[in-house]
């Protein structure tokens, strides 16, 4: 046990976390007001990652009248990939894009006080026709999304699902009706703080009926302990006031500021340094390549040591290795015509000019090969890019 002398409680507001826990000993997490608004995806799961990896079980209490999809589509991923049981209480209103969230659960009940609301997903848009006719689209597609999770906890099918979870208006239903509907796993009986549920006109009207009852349903402050070593770090004592605690922490914070700056300037250094690499890498390919294409044209066309396709595979092989090519190249000798390797003062002019196909339509390669062999081996090489060997 620490010595009481040597440590300092002060209290500290979590938005989502409340210091009790329910029960049957699950930590509790509050779904509470607008997503994407005075719910923070990025902290809610943040906090459900904190509380995962301290708890077997994470109560959730909702009262929600929806928000923004896309934070409530992320909420709904960490929820459905929780490593722990999620267990999810519907004290006032479940609405929109928090019925999303509420199905993520691994259980999800319901207040016999509550009601549960869906509709489509919508929005506004300005622009030109295209960005409208865009806009449209991607409620379309963010439509089929919620449609797939509302099917997915239900047992229907997509269409079934959508007929019966996005109408065009709103569809309310009562415990029961969410119940037989598979939205929910069971009702609780909730008679202290909510005696009665009037009529409601629309979505507004239910938010603000039960944040009437909620306002004060917030989390509570949360005392922490601070041990002897930590006082220790941030230059305090037992007897600290709370303006010293404050000013210790200030410090902590600014001082983590600069942590994160320094971070960024050495993340940008980092980036800027793989950059020049990248460059200078594409750098010496491009010259590379240009070397081995200088080389294989003076090879094609000046030298006449290689054919066009001789140059093609030749560019496959050798393109990051110019030096081979040259030292290949070097070795090699010209190749000489048909023309080129026929006597003078003989009898060639029936083979002059003339194609290995022409020669071989004409019947005269047999005796092209027998008179003039070495012109014979040159049409060879040409007609089929390879020696001759026979």
């Amino acid at each position: 046990m620490q010595d009481a002398q040597n440590e300092i409680k002060i209290l500290m507001k979590r938005f989502f976390v409340r210091d009790e826990a329910t029960e049957d000993g699950a930590v509790e997490m509050f779904l509470f007001g607008t997503i994407g608004d005075d719910l923070n995806c990025e902290d809610f799961v943040r906090e459900l990652k904190e509380l995962a990896a301290e708890n077997k079980t994470i109560c959730i209490r909702i009262n929600s009248g929806g928000g923004s999809v896309f934070d409530g589509l992320a909420i709904y991923g960490a929820l459905k990939n929780c490593p722990v049981q999620t267990i999810g209480k519907i004290d006032g209103l479940c609405a929109s894009m928090a019925t999303i969230c509420a199905l993520g659960m691994s259980k999800v009940y319901m207040s016999d006080k509550a009601q549960f609301m869906t509709h489509k997903p919508s929005g506004w848009a300005f622009g030109s026709a295209a960005d409208i006719k865009t806009y449209a689209a991607m409620i379309d597609s963010m439509e089929d999304v919620l449609v797939d999770v509302y099917a997915a906890k239900t047992g229907l099918s997509a269409p079934d699902a959508k007929a019966k979870f996005m109408r065009p208006e709103d569809t309310w239903f009562s415990p029961q009706q969410a119940l037989d509907a598979k939205l929910i796993d069971g009702i609780y009986q909730d008679n202290d703080r909510i005696v009665s549920v009037p009529v409601m006109k629309d979505q507004r009207e239910a938010i603000a009926f039960y944040n009437s009852f909620f306002k004060n349903n917030q989390p509570a402050m949360k005392q922490v302990v601070m041990s002897a070593a930590q006082l220790t770090a941030l230059n305090l004592t037992a007897t600290s006031d709370a303006s010293a605690v404050t000013s210790a922490l200030d410090n902590l914070i600014a001082k983590a500021q600069k942590v994160d700056q320094l971070q960024t300037q050495v993340t940008d250094a980092l980036q800027a340094k793989t950059t020049a690499e990248t460059e200078l890498a594409n750098l010496k390919k491009t010259t590379t390549e240009a070397r081995v294409d200088a080389l294989l044209d003076k090879a094609l066309n000046t030298d006449k040591k290689i054919t066009a396709a001789t140059r093609t595979a030749l560019r496959a092989q050798y393109l990051g290795n110019p030096d081979a090519l040259d030292t290949l190249l070097q070795s090699m000798t010209p190749i000489l015509s048909v023309s080129g390797q026929l006597k003078e003062g003989e009898t060639s002019d029936k083979f002059k000019g003339k194609t290995w196909g022409q020669l071989d339509k004409a019947g005269l390669l047999p005796e092209l090969k027998t008179k003039h062999p070495d012109a014979f081996k040159a049409l060879y090489k040409e007609h089929f890019d390879k020696e001759y060997k026979g």
